[in-house]
């Protein structure tokens, strides 16, 4: 699966960050450790980092991962100081 994230900040940005997705398993047990416990097992993830000034448009390398489950949850996260939307595209590959 190759993995691509995009977005856009929403106002001027201050400070540096990142905005990412991480993949987790949807698997019971897996579940289990992240709710309980505060353990990601298994991730697959994707960042772009975000940068201070006017440009607020940003985007991620792609990023080829191997999908060992049959689904996952997405958990999303920004570092920035301001709201972002985000576009996350995956992309099934042999």
């Amino acid at each position: 699966m190759v993995l691509s994230l995009s977005g856009r900040g929403q106002g001027k940005i201050l400070k540096p960050g990142s905005v990412g997705a991480i993949l987790v398993p949807d698997e019971e047990a897996i579940i289990h450790a992240l709710e309980e416990e505060g353990q990601i097992q298994f991730p697959l993830e994707i960042t772009a980092p975000v940068e201070p000034g006017e440009a607020r448009s940003f985007a991620s390398k792609q990023i080829q991962h191997t999908v060992g489950f049959p689904r996952y949850r997405v958990l999303l996260y920004n570092t920035s100081d301001k709201t972002a939307t985000v576009n996350l595209f995956a992309y099934l590959t042999n």
